[in-house]
């Protein structure tokens, strides 16, 4: 596979989970992003990542992991929809052989996902724009044992307004689901902003954050049961990791300064 700089957006998480699972096996688990790597061709020497920002990516696929597993518990048939899914490696790490997983993105994304990670039993590409509404009817037609959104690193790239919109459309197409974001806080988003070509050039820019979760989405009235924000590091991350310690530190500093955050509804 030849290097090409606009496949590299996606293909830097997926390379930076694979080598923190190889690195640090006790503490993630990615078979398939390992096997991708190892067995596409692709010139990973030329991204340049840090450790810090490939051991953020696993804690974040980590913790959407956990929270669709607690889904399944009482859900087993739901149906999970990774919006923006890029080249995400969830579906294998949570399948308990009965649920349907969704992967949502733009077309040219997901020839590039089919190249690499075909869909497996029960898995489906869905081709849409995430604020077009048309998928929630595809997906609908599928739902009928539950239904769980996630979205990582997607949220904070679309407006307020959009996002209200979203979070509207998804509390009365899915009674009783659930969703799952990422977002910045506003430190973290000016943070990031300055940052933003970084990595790749031209980079993404946050257009919207969350300080008070709670506060802005009740203020929107949503017809949500319940709102809950995780604003600490997971206790599996906080201390004896076996990370460098210049690695560990600077996780935590991320955490404690409180950039980011993961959002939680109960629709």
């Amino acid at each position: 596979m030849e290097r090409n700089k606009d496949f590299e957006p996606w293909l830097a998480p997926l390379f930076g989970r694979a080598c923190c699972a190889k690195r640090y096996p006790k503490l993630f688990e990615d078979p398939l992003a390992r096997r991708v790597v190892e067995q596409c061709g692709y010139p990973f020497e030329y991204l340049k990542i840090r450790e810090s920002q490939a051991v953020g990516w696993s804690i974040n696929q980590w913790f959407f992991c956990e929270r669709i597993r607690h889904f399944l518990e009482t859900h087993p048939d739901g149906v999970i929809v990774d919006a923006g899914c890029g080249l995400d490696t969830m579906f294998p790490l949570v399948d308990n052989g009965r649920c349907t997983w969704i992967n949502l993105d733009f077309e040219d994304v997901l020839e590039l996902r089919g190249r690499l990670m075909p869909c497996g039993e029960r898995e489906q590409n869905l081709a849409s724009n995430l604020l077009q509404e048309g998928w929630l009817d595809q997906v609908k037609e599928k739902a009928s044992g539950g239904f769980y959104f996630v979205a990582s690193d997607v949220i904070g790239l679309i407006t307020e307004e959009h996002v209200k919109e979203l979070m509207g459309n998804l509390a009365a197409a899915f009674p009783g689901g659930g969703v799952c974001f990422d977002i910045k806080t506003s430190r973290g988003a000016r943070r990031g902003s300055k940052r933003s070509t970084g990595l790749f050039k031209g980079g993404t820019r946050h257009v919207f954050h969350i300080d008070d979760g709670k506060k802005l989405l009740n203020s929107w009235g949503l017809a949500v049961q319940e709102i809950k924000e995780t604003t600490v590091l997971p206790s599996r991350f906080a201390s004896d990791t076996g990370l460098p310690p210049l690695v560990q530190g600077r996780i935590q500093m991320n955490w404690r300064n409180g950039a980011y955050k993961f959002v939680e509804l109960s629709l």
